[in-house]
C-alpha cells in the first residue's frame, strides 16, 4: 500500500510521538498561536485526529510577549507511570522559559506548568529507576539534567553530553535505552535546507556518546530535486506492524519559497545488525510503500460546525485567547472585535493552517460596518505586518469590499463598492482561492484581485518557524454573524 507525505499538512513542525496501549499520540510546535501545542491521536501512524490542545488556558500560556516565530518551541510528549508528560520551551522578548505539563487523559485538561530553571530549548524526557532526566539544547550543545518532576528542581547537572556529530546547531535531542546502550538522537545543520538527523550512543547515561557510522539517520539536504526539503527534528516510534518509523518535520517548497510552513512527515526505519537506527530510504520520500493496515485519509477540508459551544481544536488565534469575543447561539456564530487590528498581532482572528497551495477559503456572514475603521472578513496571515485581507467596511460613506495587501511598510488597497442588487439583508460572501502560485480574491463571484503567495512566504516575511494561517476576523466597534465558514483543498 502506498502512503504519501506529509501525514499532517500545514504548520505542524517538530513532531514528537509516543504510544500507550496501542494508541499513538503526537504533539507539535505552535509558536505565537493560541491555544498551544496541538495533540493528535492515531491507531496506525497514518491517519491522525486532533483531540485537543495541551495549552488551552491563559494560566498555562500567556503569549503576549512573543514576537512572530517565537512562542512555543519543540514540545516532547512521553508517557510514564500512568501519566502523560509534555515538556517544551516558551521563547519571547523576555527570554526562555522551559516547563512541563501533565495529564492522565491526553484529550482532557492538562496541568498548569511546572517550570525548569535551564538555559536552553527543545527539552526532552527520559526515566530510569524512578529518576527523571531532561535533555536539551543550549547554543549548539546538548546538555542533560536530573530533576524532581514534581517541583522542577534540578538535582544534578547541567552536564554537557555532546556538541553533535559535526553539523551546526545541535538541537532536538531524544534519549532511549536499547540493548544496553543509551541512544541520543539529534537534529543538526539548522532547520532549513541543511537540516539532518544524527545518532550517538554510549554505555552510561551521562556519556561519553559515540556517533553512528551510518549518520545521518535521515536527511534530504543533498537532494535538491526532492519535493520535500529541510528534513530533521525526528522522533522514533514502533508502528502497529512492529516495524520502526521516524516522524520528522519537512517542507514542500514552491519556487524555493516556504508557504505552508514545516509539516509532519513519516517514513519507515530499521536497526542495523550492529545496532544503529537508519531511515529505510536514507531520505524522506514524498511517497513510500508500507502496510499499516489501512488506507490513508487525505481529506484535510474543514467546515465550521455552528452547533457547538467552543471553537474546534483546529482553530487558532495569534497570541490571544479570543473566547470572550465569540458566541455560538441558535446555530450561528456571533463574533465581536477586541481592541486590536491585524497589524498588532492580537486581533479577533480565528484561522486554520494553510495545508495546500491550491484551496478555497470561504465565508458567509451578516455584518453592518459603521465607519472606515470597521473590518469584517477573511485574511491570510504570515506575520503581524505580512498579510492579505478581504473585508467589508465603509469607504466614502458607502459599504464596500476592500482587498488589502500588507507587506511591512508597503500597503495597498483595492476598493469594490457594493452594488445594491448584490446586497441581501447585509449578508456578505467572501472567498480566497489558492491557485498555483497566487491568491485570488472574490466577493460572491466578482473577482476583486490577486497576489502572489510568495509575498507571504517564510523567506519574505522573515518568519522561519511558521506558515500561513487563513481565517476570519473582525476589527472595530461592531459585531458580525457567521453563517458559514469552509476551507477546501484542491
Amino acid at each position: 500500500m502506498k502512503y504519501k507525505n506529509p501525514i499532517i499538512k500545514g504548520m505542524y513542525p517538530d513532531p514528537s510521538v509516543c504510544c500507550v496501549n496501542g494508541i499513538y499520540y503526537m504533539v507539535n510546535s505552535s509558536f505565537e498561536y493560541f491555544p498551544g501545542v496541538p495533540i493528535f491521536s492515531s491507531i496506525n501512524l497514518i491517519n491522525w485526529t486532533q483531540i485537543g490542545n495541551c495549552l488551552s488556558r491563559v494560566s498555562q500560556l500567556d503569549l503576549g510577549n512573543s514576537l512572530c516565530s517565537e512562542g512555543i518551541f519543540a514540545p516532547t510528549i512521553r508517557w510514564n507511570n500512568g501519566k502523560f508528560y509534555v515538556i517544551t520551551t516558551y521563547t519571547s522578548r523576555k527570554g526562555l522559559l522551559n516547563f512541563l505539563v501533565t495529564a492522565e487523559d491526553p484529550a482532557g485538561e492538562w496541568s498548569d506548568p511546572i517550570y525548569l530553571e535551564l538555559d536552553g530549548i527543545d527539552p526532552s524526557l527520559y526515566w530510569e529507576e524512578e529518576n527523571t532526566y531532561v535533555q536539551y539544547a543550549g547554543r549548539g550543545e546538548i546538555f542533560q539534567i536530573q530533576i524532581d518532576e514534581n517541583s522542577g528542581e534540578i538535582l544534578k547537572g547541567p552536564i554537557s553530553l555532546t556538541f553533535g556529530c559535526g553539523g551546526r546547531d545541535a538541537e532536538g535531542p531524544h534519549l532511549w535505552k536499547r540493548n544496553g546502550y543509551y541512544y541520543l538522537m539529534l537534529a543538526e545543520g539548522g532547520t532549513r535546507e541543511g537540516h539532518f538527523e544524527t545518532m550517538m550512543r554510549g554505555e552510561n547515561i551521562w556519556g561519553p556518546f559515540i556517533p553512528s557510522p551510518y549518520n545521518p539517520v535521515i536527511s534530504n539536504k543533498d537532494l535538491g530535486r526532492e519535493p520535500i526539503q529541510c528534513v530533521g527534528h525526528a522522533d522514533w516510534i514502533v508502528g502497529p506492524d512492529h516495524k520502526d518509523y521516524l516522524v520528522t518535520l519537512g517542507t514542500r517548497h514552491v519556487r524555493h519559497k516556504t508557504i505552508l510552513g514545516r509539516e509532519t512527515m513519516l517514513t519507515p526505519a530499521y536497526w542495523t545488525e550492529d545496532g544503529w537506527l537508519k531511515s529505510q530510504y536514507g531520505y524522506m520520500p514524498m511517497e513510500w510503500e508500507g502496510n499499516l493496515g489501512t488506507e490513508q485519509n487525505k481529506d484535510n477540508n474543514f467546515e465550521l460546525d455552528r452547533n457547538r459551544i467552543l471553537m474546534p481544536f483546529r482553530i487558532i488565534s495569534p497570541r490571544t485567547d479570543n473566547r470572550s469575543y465569540y458566541q455560538f447561539k441558535d446555530n450561528q456564530l456571533i463574533i465581536r472585535a477586541n481592541d486590536y487590528i491585524l497589524d498588532d498581532g492580537k486581533a479577533s482572528f480565528w484561522g486554520i493552517r494553510q495545508g495546500e497551495i491550491e484551496f478555497s477559503l470561504e465565508i458567509k456572514l451578516k455584518c453592518d460596518p459603521k465607519d472606515e475603521k470597521d473590518e469584517i472578513g477573511l485574511a491570510m496571515i504570515s506575520a503581524d505586518k505580512y498579510y492579505m485581507s478581504l473585508f467589508c467596511t465603509i469607504r466614502n460613506n458607502e459599504k464596500a469590499i476592500v482587498l488589502k495587501k500588507k507587506m511591512e511598510d508597503i500597503e495597498t488597497e483595492t476598493i469594490y463598492h457594493l452594488k445594491t442588487e448584490l446586497c441581501n439583508e447585509n449578508f456578505v460572501c467572501l472567498k480566497i482561492c489558492g491557485r498555483s502560485n497566487q491568491y485570488d480574491f472574490y466577493y460572491i463571484d466578482q473577482f476583486i484581485g490577486s497576489s502572489y503567495q510568495k509575498h507571504l512566504s517564510a523567506e519574505s516575511a522573515e518568519t522561519p518557524n511558521t506558515g500561513v494561517v487563513g481565517g476570519f476576523y473582525i476589527v472595530g466597534n461592531g459585531k458580525a454573524i457567521v453563517e458559514s465558514f469552509t476551507y477546501i483543498e484542491g
